[in-house]
């Protein structure tokens, strides 16, 4: 195993890419120590889920070669939002970016992604109330 090993809250260690390297979680056994962040309270940590109440963003295929898939959520809010979407590389860099409407319920777009370099990057998704990032990997 070389690399860094990163998970983010949501990931599911046997659907997501978590290593920047070679590594095969399957092949491997991972000890992950929880740290507690400074000024926080150990009693009261926790992890938010997803739930119809927040912005969701999904995408496929992982990894990616020409097209990304994404979904995304945004439960009811009454009237549509402007959006945007953004792709940054792992220094935080965007490397694109797409204005969109965001309407209540679920909606499905296509990012072409084929003239990006193979590694993992970060999807960005903001509304007007609501970040989601999502991790995914380009072939």
């Amino acid at each position: 195993y070389t690399g860094a090993l990163t998970a983010m809250v949501g990931d599911t260690a046997s659907l997501a890419s978590l290593s920047d390297d070679c590594f095969d979680l399957s092949d491997n056994y991972v000890a992950i120590v929880k740290e507690q962040a400074p000024g926080s309270n150990p009693s009261t940590f926790s992890i938010p889920e997803n739930t119809p109440e927040e912005l969701g963003v999904k995408l496929w295929p992982v990894p990616a070669a020409q097209t990304l898939a994404v979904s995304i959520y945004q439960p009811k809010m009454g009237r549509s939002e402007s959006g945007r979407l953004e792709v940054m590389d792992q220094a935080g860099r965007i490397i694109l970016s797409r204005s969109l409407e965001v309407e209540t319920g679920s909606q499905q777009l296509e990012l072409d992604v084929a003239a990006l370099q193979p590694g993992f990057y970060m999807l960005r998704c903001y509304t007007g109330s609501s970040i989601k990032t999502v991790r995914f990997l380009k072939q």
